[in-house]
């Protein structure tokens, strides 16, 4: 049966994740109970772990598809290889697997079906892995949680870290904005084809009001990179469990 703390907590399909504490909680009363019926016959700092499950999350992020585009072409290691995972509505998971291991970055604003874009990274550790790195539940602490996550996803986290800013990607935060967006390259793709089109009044409001948010000279201003831009961030917004 598996043991999810974060299911317990919050359910099945919830953008939260338990933290280390909340999990050693949970584990200290699952063990409470079992020592009510069971002699374990040692200590529980001696109990050994055979599988840890570490994750971040980040939100709001606005170029979800670019993000996962770039983890794929990102190698972990020599000897593994990324698997894409897309459906109708796009890209949706990236997943690296091994036999000690198994990270994977997805849209977790589609499993949890979110308003809000969200990426989540996970790390799933086994005991071939976790018998040299965190053999018992007495060495497992915040430091060394944090060390195997970015051991295991460092490679991801650079080259997404290195992606300049695109300011179409602050425009599909706003549905709006990127109709707008979709209909203004639809009518210069028209015009580009000797088929140009007359704007009402409307439209041409619409337009300005557009451009004074979104600033431009040429529509590919949108789509490129800033020469001035730094490097995105993910906004770090929750820990792993």
């Amino acid at each position: 049966m598996a043991f999810n703390p974060s299911t317990i907590l919050y359910g099945r399909w919830t953008p939260n994740a338990a933290t280390l504490a909340e999990t050693k909680t949970i584990i200290n009363n699952v063990l409470d109970t079992v020592e009510a019926h069971l002699e374990l016959g040692g200590s529980r700092d001696e109990i050994l772990l055979s599988r840890i499950d570490l994750c971040s999350t980040f939100s709001p992020v606005t170029n979800t598809q670019q993000l996962l585009l770039t983890a794929h072409k990102t190698t972990l290691t020599p000897r593994s290889k990324n698997v894409l995972y897309r459906s109708k509505r796009g890209l949706e998971s990236v997943q690296n697997k091994l036999k000690r291991r198994t990270v994977s970055i997805y849209d977790k604003s589609l499993q949890s079906r979110l308003k809000t874009p969200t990426l989540r990274i996970e790390v799933s550790l086994k005991r071939a892995t976790l018998k040299d790195l965190c053999p018992t539940l007495a060495t497992l602490d915040e430091p060394l949680c944090q060390t195997m996550f970015n051991t295991m996803v460092g490679s991801w986290i650079t080259a997404i870290g290195e992606l300049p800013h695109i300011p179409l990607y602050d425009i599909q935060g706003s549905p709006k904005d990127f109709d707008q967006l979709c209909w203004l390259v639809g009518m210069a793709y028209l015009d580009e084809w000797g088929i140009p089109q007359r704007m009402t009044e409307h439209e041409r409001r619409k337009m300005r009001e557009f451009k004074k948010k979104y600033p431009f000279e040429v529509l590919t201003d949108l789509l490129v990179p800033r020469p001035d831009a730094d490097p995105s961030e993910l906004p770090d917004e929750s820990g792993g469990s």
